[in-house]
């Protein structure tokens, strides 16, 4: 956000357009490389797969969705 320049509802409609397992939003933070993206909210349960090299992070968005981080 803070390297964007966007404030909390600019960022959470900019990370809409990285669909969690299509497209993702990269950003590297020294020689770690961090990926962003949105998961829509469903009626029903959803699995996500991240792969088991990686710490992740969950966030519901409080609107309609999750983003999903993951650092490799």
């Amino acid at each position: 956000m803070q390297e964007q320049q966007l404030c909390l509802e600019e960022y959470i409609a900019f990370i809409k357009d990285f669909t969690f397992g299509v497209k993702h939003y990269h950003y590297l933070k020294g020689n770690q490389k961090i990926e962003i993206s949105f998961l829509k909210a469903e009626s029903h349960p959803i699995t996500i797969d991240i792969p088991d090299n990686c710490f992740y992070q969950v966030s519901g968005n409080n609107v309609d969705g999750f983003i999903i981080t993951t650092w490799g």
